[in-house]
Protein backbone atom coordinates (compact mmCIF):
# COMPACT_ATOMS: atom_id res chain seq x y z
CA UNK A 1 0.00 0.00 0.00
CA UNK A 2 1.32 3.51 -1.23
CA UNK A 3 -0.01 6.84 0.69
CA UNK A 4 -1.55 9.48 -2.32
CA UNK A 5 -0.20 12.47 -2.36
CA UNK A 6 -2.34 15.41 -2.68
CA UNK A 7 -1.45 18.92 -3.82
CA UNK A 8 -2.51 22.57 -2.80
CA UNK A 9 -3.03 24.46 -5.90
CA UNK A 10 -2.46 28.02 -5.59
CA UNK A 11 -1.94 30.69 -8.57
CA UNK A 12 0.78 32.21 -7.29
CA UNK A 13 3.01 29.32 -7.64
CA UNK A 14 1.66 28.27 -11.43
CA UNK A 15 4.20 28.08 -13.72
CA UNK A 16 3.38 30.56 -16.89
CA UNK A 17 2.64 28.21 -19.56
CA UNK A 18 4.48 30.84 -22.38
CA UNK A 19 7.60 29.61 -21.24
CA UNK A 20 8.59 32.69 -19.04
CA UNK A 21 10.16 32.31 -15.62
CA UNK A 22 8.61 32.83 -12.36
CA UNK A 23 10.54 34.63 -9.37
CA UNK A 24 10.22 32.10 -6.28
CA UNK A 25 12.13 32.36 -2.60
CA UNK A 26 15.57 30.52 -2.70
CA UNK A 27 14.71 26.96 -3.07
CA UNK A 28 17.52 25.70 -1.76
CA UNK A 29 16.27 26.35 1.99
CA UNK A 30 12.92 24.45 1.06
CA UNK A 31 13.15 20.75 2.77
CA UNK A 32 11.31 19.13 -0.15
CA UNK A 33 9.61 20.95 -3.42
CA UNK A 34 7.01 18.92 -4.93
CA UNK A 35 5.96 19.63 -8.75
CA UNK A 36 2.99 18.65 -9.77
CA UNK A 37 1.24 18.59 -13.66
CA UNK A 38 -2.49 18.31 -13.90
CA UNK A 39 -2.45 16.84 -17.40
CA UNK A 40 -6.33 17.12 -19.24
CA UNK A 41 -7.58 14.31 -21.12
CA UNK A 42 -6.22 14.93 -24.78
CA UNK A 43 -2.63 15.12 -22.76
CA UNK A 44 0.45 13.52 -24.86
CA UNK A 45 4.06 13.21 -24.10
CA UNK A 46 6.20 14.99 -21.38
CA UNK A 47 7.14 19.00 -20.24
CA UNK A 48 9.89 20.16 -18.67
CA UNK A 49 10.23 21.88 -15.19
CA UNK A 50 13.51 23.96 -15.66
CA UNK A 51 14.62 24.85 -12.07
CA UNK A 52 18.44 26.13 -11.66
CA UNK A 53 20.73 23.39 -13.22
CA UNK A 54 18.22 21.04 -12.41
CA UNK A 55 15.57 19.80 -14.95
CA UNK A 56 12.31 17.65 -13.69
CA UNK A 57 10.41 15.85 -16.17
CA UNK A 58 6.62 15.53 -15.77
CA UNK A 59 4.88 12.50 -18.25
CA UNK A 60 1.47 12.52 -19.20
CA UNK A 61 -0.68 9.39 -18.36
CA UNK A 62 -2.56 8.03 -20.62
CA UNK A 63 -6.02 9.80 -19.97
CA UNK A 64 -5.01 13.23 -18.04
CA UNK A 65 -4.51 13.14 -14.13
CA UNK A 66 -2.30 14.24 -11.80
CA UNK A 67 1.83 13.79 -11.81
CA UNK A 68 4.09 14.58 -8.89
CA UNK A 69 7.75 14.57 -8.59
CA UNK A 70 9.71 15.85 -5.69
CA UNK A 71 13.46 17.14 -4.91
CA UNK A 72 14.47 18.26 -2.14
CA UNK A 73 16.00 22.15 -1.69
CA UNK A 74 19.65 20.41 -1.02
CA UNK A 75 19.47 18.51 -4.43
CA UNK A 76 18.51 21.50 -6.21
CA UNK A 77 20.62 24.09 -4.76
CA UNK A 78 20.38 27.78 -5.28
CA UNK A 79 16.91 27.98 -7.19
CA UNK A 80 15.01 31.81 -7.43
CA UNK A 81 13.23 31.28 -10.97
CA UNK A 82 11.66 28.05 -12.48
CA UNK A 83 10.20 27.79 -15.37
CA UNK A 84 8.32 25.26 -17.75
CA UNK A 85 9.36 23.82 -21.25
CA UNK A 86 6.24 22.30 -22.73
CA UNK A 87 8.01 21.66 -26.39
CA UNK A 88 7.46 18.06 -25.78
CA UNK A 89 3.93 18.22 -25.08
CA UNK A 90 2.34 16.74 -28.48
CA UNK A 91 -1.30 17.06 -27.47
CA UNK A 92 -3.61 18.42 -24.82
CA UNK A 93 -2.69 20.67 -21.86
CA UNK A 94 -1.06 20.82 -18.61
CA UNK A 95 -0.85 23.42 -15.89
CA UNK A 96 2.15 22.68 -13.49
CA UNK A 97 2.37 24.24 -9.88
CA UNK A 98 4.99 24.03 -7.17
CA UNK A 99 4.35 23.65 -3.54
Amino acid sequence: MFPIKGAWVDEATTLPSDGSALTVPNLHHSAEVTFVGFFNAAASGSVTVVAGGTNVTLTAPSGGGKVFAVRSGIELGDVTTVALDSAALTAGAVKVVLF
